[in-house]
């Protein structure tokens, strides 16, 4: 709206307005135009600072240059040439009104997370991207950092019952692995080396019997042994 240099400072702001809506269910600046929009971030959390909207190639549009070498946003009757009452969602004055507008007044814990929360709402809402919390520093603030009662309980109590589980249960859920020999009736659970096929005994009807004894062949027997040795070559 200002024309104001931006870089990737930007995205924190936009992420700040996302976890105001997450907090409270509204928008944090609303208007139907953009002067109207700048009165609601103004008002909220305070005018951008004079070394900010200088740089601003729009700034002339909303503010005016005052007496006192500094900027002073517009009236609606100076933008409008009328005046209009201001439209807003939300009842707040400022971000820090966010801390006593809460429902756990018993639980300490939660009030401290809450202020917590508001702290990084406004660091990542400052008007001034070099006052604005970075990334990294949101990575360590105390807000994300804290470590819930009830994470921690559950995160104890999971543990200790994987120490305290026999060690029968744990071992009845592998499953037995094949023995590397295995006499003939169980060759169905052997596996064998790569390369080698399993054979499995001749019965009396597909016999083959050698030349001395007779040469005789079971038709049946060669048609599947010719089979078998067609796939694998």
């Amino acid at each position: 709206m200002l024309g104001c240099p931006f870089s990737e400072a930007i995205d924190m702001w936009s992420l700040g307005c996302l976890m105001f809506i997450m907090i409270c269910g509204k928008l944090p600046f609303s208007g139907r135009s953009e002067y109207e929009i700048l009165r609601s971030i103004t008002g909220l959390i305070g005018q951008p600072e004079d070394l900010v909207l200088s740089t601003g190639l729009q700034t002339k549009k909303y503010f005016n240059w005052t007496e006192s070498n500094s900027w002073e946003l517009k009236t609606s009757f100076e933008y409008f040439r009328c005046h209009l009452s201001s439209v807003k969602h939300h009842k707040l004055q400022s971000l820090d009104d966010l801390k006593i507008m809460r429902l756990e007044e018993n639980n300490e814990a939660e009030a401290t997370e809450r202020e917590q929360c508001i702290e990084l709402l406004k660091a990542m809402l400052k008007t001034g991207e070099d006052e604005r919390i970075a990334p990294c520093q949101v990575l360590t603030h105390a807000f994300i950092t804290k470590d819930y009662p009830n994470n921690v309980a559950e995160k104890s109590e999971t543990s200790q019952r994987k120490m305290m589980r026999p060690k029968a249960a744990v071992m009845s859920k592998t499953r037995p692995a094949c023995p590397t020999t295995a006499p003939p009736s169980s060759l169905a659970c052997y596996s064998p080396p790569a390369g080698v096929i399993l054979v499995r005994p001749a019965t009396a009807d597909n016999t083959l019997l050698l030349d001395s004894q007779g040469s005789k062949i079971s038709g049946r027997s060669y048609w599947m042994f010719s089979f078998h040795f067609s796939v694998f070559e």
